[in-house]
């Protein structure tokens, strides 16, 4: 479950059913056309591109994708190993396994 599926409440509540559902199902679309998209052109010109950085070559490029694509991908998989990290340490500090052991239901 991803972090747009755990947002989606506070979206529904905010702008409510008829703009949620609008506002669902225009995502789901975008979704679509692109998912069609990236289909399509996974065989171009007879070669098949299975990562998004042979497609982005294929397309625009080597020079212009070690330029653009190679970057923004170390920065997204350097940002999620980041957070990630962060929120394990951030959980092994706060643990209190003794309060969880020992804790009654009545207190």
């Amino acid at each position: 479950m991803g972090a747009g599926v755990l947002g989606l409440p506070y979206a529904f509540s905010y702008l409510g059913w008829a703009g949620g559902l609008l506002l669902l199902l225009l995502a789901g679309g975008v979704s679509l056309y692109t998912s069609a998209l990236m289909a399509a052109l996974h065989d171009l010109n007879g070669v098949r591109h299975n990562r998004y950085r042979d497609l982005g070559e294929a397309i625009i490029g080597r020079h212009n994708s070690l330029l653009f694509i190679a970057p923004f991908q170390f920065i997204v998989m350097v940002r999620v190993r980041m957070r990630r990290r962060c929120s394990i340490c951030d959980a092994a500090l706060t643990a209190e396994p003794r309060r969880w052991v020992w804790a009654s239901p009545t207190s």
